[in-house]
């Protein structure tokens, strides 16, 4: 797809939520990457859907029990892993459902002011800037809120991380409040992303759990 850039010299999102592809937890990752995250006013910026490690439906996956623990524990989901502990079900396997919500933000020009960069677009599980990633000096704190359902969710892991050296993660939890500072050490093309899985009532007969994976992405 292609974005054309408005002339505002301001800031714009690209946006897409919750891609549905039965894919393996391991490729769970889902990112908006667009070709320039700078571009000149009125200009036309090719944007990539992207799907692996490191368009509004649920996707469904069945794990062995061995790979949903280990995903859990990847993804920092360490109250799920206590759960499955205590009613023993560690051993069981894993039956997820679970959705994306992927938003990339791009600075359209030189503008010295900024606007749009902490637009809530009410996705199920929305990371959300409460500082402009663009207007940062590095190195410099990046403040981000997590909501899910519209309302802050504490103590949900929170990784940043860049393109070019992806092995180089930052790590932190969201408080009380659903906010999380992450401390941004190097230019790069940045991916933060979460993850928040909940239960799902006995009454579903396909699955166990529910997650919801978000992304945001940006260029410094």
């Amino acid at each position: 797809m292609t974005l054309r850039t408005p002339g505002t010299g301001r800031l714009v999102f690209t946006v897409m939520c919750l891609l549905a592809a039965a894919l393996p937890a391991a490729a769970h990752d889902f990112w908006i990457e667009p070709a320039e995250f700078r571009p000149a006013v009125g200009e036309s910026v090719p944007v990539v859907l992207r799907v692996g490690e490191d368009f509004s439906q649920r996707s469904f996956v069945d794990l062995e029990a061995d790979r949903f623990n280990a995903y859990l524990e990847a993804e920092g989901l360490d109250a799920v892993i206590k759960t499955r502990q205590r009613r023993g079900e560690a051993a069981t396997n894993g039956r997820e459902l679970y959705s994306r919500c992927a938003k990339a933000l791009v600075r359209v020009g030189a503008a010295a002011g900024s606007a749009g960069f902490d637009q809530v677009l009410g996705y199920p599980l929305e990371l959300v800037p409460r500082t402009d990633p663009y207007a940062l000096s590095l190195p410099g704190t990046l403040r981000l809120a997590l909501t899910f359902s519209g309302k802050p969710v504490a103590g949900v892991l929170v990784v940043a991380f860049t393109a070019e050296q992806p092995q180089q993660r930052l790590r932190a939890r969201t408080d009380a409040r659903g906010e999380v500072r992450l401390r941004l050490d190097r230019p790069g093309r940045w991916l933060v992303k979460a993850v928040h899985m909940v239960e799902l009532p006995d009454t579903d007969p396909q699955a166990d759990w529910e997650s919801y994976w978000a992304s945001l992405t940006f260029g410094l």
